[in-house]
């Protein structure tokens, strides 16, 4: 555990005390463990402790155990302040030959990828409307939730905690390049963290980080969403430092960067020195390409059999919201509904045949 101490006060704290006690999810103590400390006045100090938790109730995706660190500082052994932290006890393995193992379990990840808003209620979403929809995804077999593309309120992670979904936790949309709004040849969007991200981006990393990972529903972070630098000749370089942030506040998770241009026919490729930065390669539309309509992952795994590959993001089922022919109304703006199933049909049995992905 480490916990770190902020005296704001101008006087030094020479008797202090950090209580820090863990409880499961009846309330009942679990183990304990205090520690004097001395802080000067205006400074910080993180202290560091060693708690053992005899068996343990693991946290799964089928069984969303939590247990609750209470933490307390005194001061000439009164109690002066405390906070009180949810986590969970699990053990993530990412394997180039098994793929995704929970607590030494191989689970495929059924995921989706969700933005911060909810329709008609916009960005600011009562927690009702989230514990919701997430429990229908549930419920529907999802075991996993993308946050595209920016830090999601902490409620929401909290509820992914306690319903027991995984949670792959990206960070940002832009990097220092921008991206088209889709309106106009060379137009970009206007308000886009590019503008940003030069004096921002790094902190706004470790914020991310430093809030949410205590959270055992995230077990992936992301850096970025088919970010430019993919494809720039000093991308690699760009997307390291971040990725290197990751390790640095969070050495207990891998971290990533969804890919949308590997092996692309048309326009730039994502570059291998890029993909090679990161610790788990993620594949947005792996089957874009040509040559990977339905090889999928193999070509990449036997040129880099030592990577480990996730489907960042992949084509749903086209549809307009309310309208689904199956092709025998010819009015109907999807008539193909019933041929794109054959697309994801094909890419999920090759998920499920290949252990690796």
């Amino acid at each position: 555990v480490r916990t770190l101490i902020e005296n704001k006060n101008s006087d030094p704290v020479r008797n202090g005390g950090l209580l820090t006690v863990i409880t499961d999810n009846t309330g009942k103590e679990v183990a304990k463990n205090e520690i004097p400390f001395y802080v000067e006045g205006d400074t910080e100090t993180e202290l560091h402790q060693k708690i053992t938790v005899s068996d343990p109730e693991l946290w799964s995706v089928d069984s969303p155990e939590l247990y609750t660190l209470k933490t307390y500082i005194k001061k000439d052994g009164k109690i002066i302040d405390n906070i009180d932290t949810d986590f969970g006890i699990r053990e993530l393995e990412f394997s180039s030959e098994k793929g995704f193992l929970l607590n030494g379990e191989q689970l495929k990840i059924k995921g989706v990828c969700l933005h911060h808003t909810a329709g008609c209620v916009g960005a600011a979403v009562p927690d009702g409307v989230w514990e919701r929809q997430l429990k229908i995804l549930k419920e529907m077999g999802c075991n996993a939730v993308r946050t595209a593309h920016n830090p999601f309120a902490p409620e929401f992670y909290d509820m992914c905690d306690r319903i027991g979904l995984l949670v792959k936790a990206e960070a940002f949309d832009e990097l220092y390049e921008p991206k088209a709004n889709g309106l106009m040849i060379n137009d970009v969007v206007p308000y886009g963290y590019h503008i940003y991200f030069h004096e921002w981006g790094v902190y706004d990393l470790k914020q991310m980080i430093r809030r949410d990972r205590n959270h055992p529903s995230i077990f992936l972070w992301s850096v970025g969403n088919e970010v430019k630098e993919q494809v720039t000749s000093d991308g690699h370089k760009i997307i390291k430092e971040l990725i290197d942030v990751c390790h640095q506040e969070d050495p207990t998770r891998p971290a990533t960067s969804a890919c949308n241009r590997i092996a692309r026919e048309y326009g730039p490729s994502t570059t291998v020195e890029f993909m090679e930065e990161l610790d788990i390669v993620a594949y947005n539309y792996v089957d874009l390409s040509t040559q990977r309509r339905e090889l999928y992952f193999t070509v990449d795994k036997m040129a880099h059999p030592e990577w480990k590959m996730i489907g960042g993001e992949n084509s749903a089922i086209y549809s307009t919201r309310g309208d689904y022919s199956l092709g025998h109304d010819p009015d109907k703006v999807m008539a193909s509904y019933n041929t794109n199933m054959i697309d994801q049909s094909m890419l999920w049995k090759y998920i499920l045949a290949h252990d690796f992905v």
